[in-house]
């Protein structure tokens, strides 16, 4: 069967459809929960990607912006930190080691704090349950659109008859869940 006469419009739903579902199982999970569900060739896969944001962090194995941030940090918030400024320049040293071992504790704090908000924070969105039976609902709407757009294609594009409308129509919502 090939359809063709409302110029395949009800493929078009496949993403939506696919990124709605993912949306509503995803809701509310945290990136090392989501990342724990992966199969190992979904990680392998990221992994090669190099898929930063998709990837529990670790101290060895974080972005380098995230350590540019401590140092950042570090500079901001330890005290003792010696500043010279010349010709417009402002640079920084740790005269002491007790200053120098207070900017590595907070650079480390601060690695440490990244690296528990990118693993642990809410990924994407977290939705309210009334939201997510209501986006439910909405989706099973969309998959009957999908279906009703085939087969009328298929009708209007003489692979089906009349009566592979009906009966057709009604297997192809029964085997989507989607019982009339």
């Amino acid at each position: 069967m090939s359809g063709g006469a409302l110029d395949y419009v009800c493929f078009r739903l496949d993403d939506p459809i696919k990124e709605i579902e993912k949306r509503i199982r995803d809701n509310g999970k945290t990136l090392q929960r989501l990342w724990d569900e992966k199969s190992e060739s979904e990680k392998e896969s990221a992994r090669e990607c190099g898929y930063d944001w998709e990837i529990p962090w670790t101290i060895e194995n974080h972005p380098n912006y995230v350590e540019q941030q401590a140092e950042d940090d570090a500079w901001e918030k330890c005290p003792g930190v010696k500043e010279e400024k010349a010709y417009g320049c402002v640079s920084r040293s740790l005269p002491t080691k007790k200053v120098r071992e207070e900017w590595n504790r907070i650079r480390r704090e601060s690695i440490l704090s990244q690296i528990e908000s990118h693993n642990n924070g809410v990924w994407n969105y977290a939705y309210s349950p009334e939201t997510i039976e209501t986006m439910k609902k909405m989706l099973d709407t969309i998959k009957r659109a999908k279906i009703y757009l085939q087969r009328i294609e298929w009708l209007l594009s003489g692979d089906d008859g009349e009566s592979d409308l009906i009966e057709r129509t009604k297997e192809d919502l029964k085997e989507a869940g989607l019982t009339e």
